[in-house]
């Protein structure tokens, strides 16, 4: 284990070689984890008698990951701590960098932090130092003796552009040289992280087929880019996702101007930088061939779309899985598939964004899923939302009866309770370190709303349901009745 000489030595005192250990060990507390790497920089300091500098590459992996597996605030609430507290207000740095996709600032792990000088893609300040530039391309060859696959190496790898400059991708090239017989292969694209785009794209539709297509056929597409990219936009907000693929490596800017409309934003000619990342389009782009009827998707996205927003608590996931099935076998289009929201989302801005850009938030009603607060919590402003719009737009569908029982709502205060009490401890904790708690403050009154409000939510959940698929032969009956009802709604 790296540092680990410091253990040996007498200026750590014996809690601070206890904490030491049970990191290397793996044993470490989720706080002593958070401060591990300020605690790291007083030791070499210590140790060396002098400031230390703090390299982080690609910061915000444990943010996508989060994000791509259900514990986005989690980890956004422990990253403030484990990089908050090693950046700013650090006695022991000298001076740090950071690299990543997402604009620090923007997800709140560093927050009031203001003395940061911030690098991206579009800009042209030390965009040579991104990658591979034409010349050092030059003399990577030279030194290799492949100036004969120049032109192999230029169409593979080459065509990013960090402000002007134009840059080869480093990883792949280096790769390339090291072993040349075995051609051009997809070395970047094989060590990045495909599931998030592959989910965004190509299973969530969160963009057009046509425009992925009008891509790989060379043609310029035109989007909008703002470089404040925020995770938990991305399953709402179209152009989030475009931004994702820009400052990730998956497409490149050619052309840029500003947005007369809004000063933050740059409207950017996007394109596929190389063959690399080309042959990675048109792999995902067979797979959804193969899983779905493509000129159906393409000629469907030229026409008003009517948008199905399906909501559903993880457990419930077989069932949704087959629904989901039948009703685009029955011509129901679910644009953007909600499967990864959790309690501590931003509940209430997705909520205003769906019912605002959708025709229809489908919602699978089960015991498991009303024991999830932000289930409730959805469920309660979506009705709010349709009485402001005097819109009927919320479809419940039943898959078992137990939010029907009498003490179901006393269980669901319980439950409630229980999450404002950790809530709270939480809050008291963070506030004893001084650390930011508004996203906390914020989960723990929408819950006392709620609390309040159960009796209400219930009974109108019962007014409401659509139809009974809590036995197979129901499923059977019912389904039709689904269908009719979602057609219904498109007509109104």
């Amino acid at each position: 284990m790296r540092h680990e000489y410091l253990l040996d030595s007498d200026l750590l005192n014996s809690k601070e070689k206890s904490d030491f250990n049970a990191i290397v060990w793996q044993e470490a507390s989720q706080e002593t984890c958070a401060f591990a790497l300020k605690n790291l920089s007083k030791h070499l300091k210590k140790y060396y008698n002098q400031e230390v500098i703090i390299l982080c590459d690609e910061y915000d992996t444990p943010v996508h990951d989060g994000y791509l597996h259900n514990y986005y605030n989690d980890i956004i609430d422990f990253m403030r701590m484990f990089l908050g507290s090693a950046y700013k207000d650090n006695p022991n740095l000298y001076k740090g960098v950071l690299t990543g996709i997402l604009r620090i600032a923007r997800e709140s792990i560093f927050s009031e932090l203001n003395n940061l000088d911030v690098f991206t893609v579009i800009d042209d300040q030390f965009g040579d130092y991104f990658g591979i530039t034409e010349d050092n391309m030059k003399k990577i060859m030279m030194d290799y003796d492949l100036m004969s696959h120049e032109s192999i190496v230029k169409k593979a790898y080459d065509g990013y552009f960090f402000g002007s400059h134009r840059i080869y991708n480093p990883w792949s090239v280096l790769h390339y040289c090291a072993n040349p017989k075995a051609g051009s292969k997809p070395y970047w694209i094989n060590t990045s992280g495909n599931a998030l785009i592959r989910q965004l794209i190509f299973q969530e539709h969160l963009l057009k087929v046509s425009d992925i297509q009008a891509l790989i056929d060379g043609k310029p597409v035109w989007k909008v880019i703002n470089e404040n990219l925020v995770m938990k936009d991305l399953n709402t907000f179209r152009d989030a996702v475009w931004n994702l693929l820009l400052f990730s490596g998956y497409l490149t800017i050619t052309e840029k101007r500003p947005d007369p409309e809004n000063s933050n934003n740059n409207i950017c000619c996007l394109k596929i930088p190389n063959t690399e990342i080309k042959n990675y389009f048109i792999s995902e782009m067979s797979d959804l061939k193969a899983a779905q009827n493509i000129e159906t998707l393409i000629a469907s996205e030229n026409q008003s779309i009517k948008k199905v927003f399906i909501s559903y608590n993880h457990n419930d996931l077989a069932f949704v899985k087959r629904l989901k099935n039948d009703l685009e076998q029955a011509g129901i289009q679910l644009i953007i598939d909600i499967e990864r929201m959790k309690f501590g989302d931003d509940i209430k801005e997705f909520i205003e964004f769906s019912v605002q850009t959708s025709d229809i938030t489908l919602s699978v009603i089960s015991k498991k899923s009303l024991a999830s607060p932000w289930v409730m919590l959805e469920t309660l402003e979506t009705f709010q939302q349709e009485d402001y719009m005097k819109t009927m737009r919320y479809i419940p569908v039943i898959i078992d009866h137990n939010f029907q029982s009498p003490d179901f709502a006393l269980q669901l205060i319980a439950n409630i309770e229980k999450n404002i009490d950790l809530i709270f401890d939480e809050i008291s904790r963070l506030s004893k370190k001084y650390l930011a708690t508004d996203s906390l403050d914020l989960k723990k009154k929408r819950l006392v709303s709620l609390r309040s409000n159960i009796d209400q939510v219930l009974s109108r959940l019962n007014e409401r349901l659509i139809a009974d698929f809590s036995t197979q032969e129901k499923y059977e009956m019912n389904f039709l009745r689904l269908v009719r009802s979602i057609k219904q709604m498109y007509n109104n």
